[in-house]
């Protein structure tokens, strides 16, 4: 088994669990040596090796449940360092109990069928060492058993080979301390054998770390969109951090609040969608730099019966494709407006035959080149035909020929 999460060693809490199997096979090993070796001396310094194992294994199972539940974050380096001082101590004890009898006080040799085996009488210290190793396996069966969703068939089923791979060198263990079996036998390393092929029937035959939750919620946790699981009664059971942030719920816990009360707390306003997308809609939170808008979706969560067992809600910023959304229409109020602007000239337009003035809708008269530029924004530039420069100018016209002279001024209005 360690070797195998030697080869898997990416997954949360694979070292932990490479720890928890070496201290199980040291543990193991010892304890046959210890059954095997004759003499109370020879045999009592098995159980100093043994230690070794006894004191790692509930600390290397709770290192590698609280990781593997929170993907890597807990314990921090300070929360190891601290949760190793008993262990250390404990082992430090075993070692050096001739001088000061804190891990037991007496230890004769009884005879068991073929074999002999230590019979002890514990110190004060054991007591210690007993309740934070029960601790640290009841706090990582816990954190585990938490971690494996139970919705689904095959986690149900890794769920319960886990809780009972915990249970039992727990169990076997208890009843050797309280002196419930009939010898003074150990059995916790064989009820260990037992848990390692059910650990190893959830590795193999079940995929745990192929499966593994705390991948999924490493995903969940990086994405930009937020999204937040409620359960059939509306209480918020999971927020990653994406949501946190874009609802601006800062440090107030989340976990087992109103779904309703967590999605419109910091809201401005709230905009319904059309019927057809009746469950989605737009919220307007302040932010940083303005408000944000938001679009809220949500989505039933069915259990395998098909009864309703809570809901999705996604949340994403649309504050760009907003503010992309109102420049484009005002551009197209802009265009609107400025073609309402554009004039055009058409109808029976009354003008003088003499003068080719234009009777405008005001009762002037105005110049033809001057009602046309008012209306249309049309711009004029004079100059002489041939047949007026001959009528008015026969000499210039007889100099110049027939060509078109320049215009001889440019007027704009």
């Amino acid at each position: 088994m360690a070797v195998y999460m030697w080869r898997r060693g990416g997954a949360p809490g694979a070292r932990d669990l490479i720890a928890l199997w070496v201290a199980c096979g040291i543990w193991a090993l010892g304890y046959a040596v210890e059954m095997n070796t004759p003499g109370l001396a020879a045999k009592a310094r098995w159980v100093n090796v043994q230690y070794v194992g006894i004191v790692a294994l509930p600390v290397a199972w709770a290192f590698f449940a609280l990781r593997y539940a929170s993907k890597g974050r807990f314990p921090t380096r300070r929360q190891t360092s601290l949760l190793l001082v008993v262990p250390v101590l404990t082992l430090l004890f075993q070692w050096t109990n001739p001088l000061h009898s804190l891990m037991r006080s007496g230890v004769h040799l009884v005879a068991v069928g073929p074999v002999q085996a230590i019979d002890k009488v514990y110190g004060p210290w054991m007591a210690v060492h007993t309740a934070y190793s029960y601790l640290a396996l009841l706090a990582g069966s816990l954190a585990l058993v938490r971690a494996l969703p139970g919705n689904l068939p095959l986690f149900r089923r890794q769920r319960l080979l886990v809780l009972t791979g915990c249970a039992l060198p727990w169990a076997g263990n208890a009843l050797y301390l309280f002196a419930a079996l009939p010898m003074p036998l150990d059995p916790t390393p064989i009820v260990m054998t037992v848990s390692a092929g059910l650990f190893v029937w959830a590795l193999f035959g079940m995929h745990l770390f192929d499966l593994i939750p705390a991948a999924r919620g490493v995903v969940i946790d990086q994405m930009n969109i937020g999204i937040l699981v409620a359960d059939a009664r509306g209480r918020l059971v999971d927020v990653n951090p994406a949501a946190v942030s874009l609802l601006g719920l800062g440090g107030v816990p989340a976990a087992g609040r109103p779904l309703e009360e967590t999605l419109y707390a910091g809201a401005a306003s709230a905009v319904p969608r059309a019927a057809e997308e009746a469950d989605c809609e737009q919220l307007v939170v302040p932010g940083a730099r303005g408000m944000v808008y938001l679009e809220v979706r949500r989505a039933p969560l069915r259990q395998g019966s098909g009864r309703l067992g809570g809901e999705v809600v996604t949340v994403v910023d649309i504050t760009e494709r907003h503010r992309t959304r109102e420049e484009r229409e005002a551009l197209i109020a802009s265009l609107q407006r400025a073609l309402a602007e554009v004039r055009t000239l058409g109808g029976l337009l009354p003008i003088c035959s003499q003068c080719k003035r234009i009777h405008d809708d005001e009762g002037y008269w105005t110049r033809l080149e001057e009602y046309i530029t008012h209306h249309s924004g049309a711009e004029f530039t004079h100059g002489i035909c041939p047949d007026c420069l001959r009528q008015m100018y026969p000499d210039l016209a007889e100099e110049g020929g027939t060509q078109d002279p320049l215009p001889r001024n440019h007027t704009s209005v």
